[in-house]
């Protein structure tokens, strides 16, 4: 519910709520809701952009994107075109073949050493904390639930085993590059480094399928997987900034076939919108702000921080590119590795919980994520 940060009164959420709260927070900055306060608008829409952001952030909590968001195409015309042929024309990605071959994917995963479960839909929610890669189950969301399938509940449950067993296959080297983090949310409530995770964790993903789809003797062509990448790269992104999945087919989204767009194009378009959230690699916008609540109760200055940080394109790519290095460093992968290690060592890895923080004396201790990162200031220094 939006709080007024001077007064504490609350709104309710909703059209006529936020209709309130905007006349209430003018009083408080002495705006005047007439010519002055249009006049105002005019010289930059400050409010216009910051009631954006607020309804973003109190929407709900659907998983997909209605149909008509202008941020899809903003994302998706990277990584494809829109062709009014394909819409509603549900998006098969490999040979329908696939959906034939449930024995062979379910004896593949049991040879990793992985068994598959059900949620969402007809599904509870499991207690992912015990159920997840390291106790070696991988989620499949239903595959029956239509408006996110591929027509074919066979092929959208091998796609889905598959692809899981993708991510689970190239989750030690995502965190030994990234570091642990969670691959659904969106900028704001997660870190700029977490979302670039789940995009970066979608390439391996996709790599390790196509390895996977070789050993199940059913090859993919390179027009598929172009076109699986371009879609599932490009979702991705989408998600971090917006967290809702994409609907390419009711929006007539066409993938590019003839060529895989870089996973740094995905990987910059989240850059860009943590940029202009003015977020460091390793914040939220509660680190940033002192709480949600505080955050939706000043839409005024929120909107006046985008304007502050709207910084030029070439400026967004230099720290991207300097981010993407200092993370890729050997120094940085050894410091990577070593948490990591640390984390197995204590039986949390892949569990959340606990930072493992660096000491002056050299060791390793566990430590509130919160109280850890927010010790890396100059004047308070890095360790413990």
């Amino acid at each position: 519910m939006p709080t007024c940060n001077v007064c504490g009164q609350e709104f309710p959420y909703g059209p006529q709520g936020i209709a309130q709260y905007s006349r209430h927070v003018d009083d408080h900055y002495g705006i005047d809701n007439s010519s002055e306060k249009d006049a105002m608008f005019q010289m930059g829409k400050p409010m216009s952009i910051a009631w954006r952001l607020l309804k973003d952030e109190i929407a709900g909590s659907d998983q997909h994107a209605e149909t008509g968001d202008p941020r899809f195409w903003n994302v998706m015309r990277n990584f494809g075109t829109q062709d009014d042929t394909v819409r509603d024309t549900p998006f098969l990605p490999y040979d329908s073949q696939l959906g034939e071959l449930g024995p062979n994917v379910d004896e593949m995963l049991t040879n990793y050493g992985y068994k598959p479960f059900y949620f969402g839909g007809r599904y509870p929610m499991p207690d992912f904390s015990k159920k997840n890669y390291t106790t070696g189950d991988l989620g499949v969301y239903d595959p029956g639930v239509e408006a996110t399938s591929f027509a074919d509940k066979g092929t959208t449950d091998n796609w889905r085993k598959i692809h899981e067993l993708g991510h689970a296959l190239g989750l030690e080297e995502l965190n030994d590059k990234w570091g642990e983090g969670r691959r659904l949310g969106k900028l704001g409530t997660r870190t700029p480094r977490e979302m670039l995770r789940a995009v970066d964790w979608e390439r391996l993903a996709l790599e390790n399928q196509r390895k996977l789809m070789q050993e199940l003797g059913l090859p993919i062509t390179n027009e598929q997987y172009n076109r699986d990448w371009n879609t599932t790269i490009g979702d991705a992104a989408f998600r971090g900034i917006t967290g809702k999945f994409t609907s390419p087919e009711k929006e007539g989204f066409s993938a590019f076939a003839d060529r895989r767009v870089p996973v740094d194009t995905g990987m910059k378009l989240v850059q860009q919108r943590a940029d202009e959230l003015g977020l460091d690699m390793n914040q939220t916008l509660r680190d940033k702000r002192g709480g949600a609540r505080k955050i939706a109760s000043e839409p005024m200055d929120l909107a006046w921080r985008l304007l502050k940080h709207a910084v030029s394109p070439e400026a967004k790519r230099h720290k991207s590119e300097y981010d993407s290095k200092y993370e890729s460093t050997p120094e940085r992968k050894k410091y990577h590795v070593d948490l990591n290690r640390e984390r197995r060592k204590r039986g949390i890895y892949g569990h959340g919980g606990p930072d493992m923080s660096h000491t002056k004396d050299h060791t390793l201790v566990a430590e509130d994520p919160h109280t850890n990162r927010a010790r890396h200031f100059k004047e308070r220094g890095t360790l413990k």
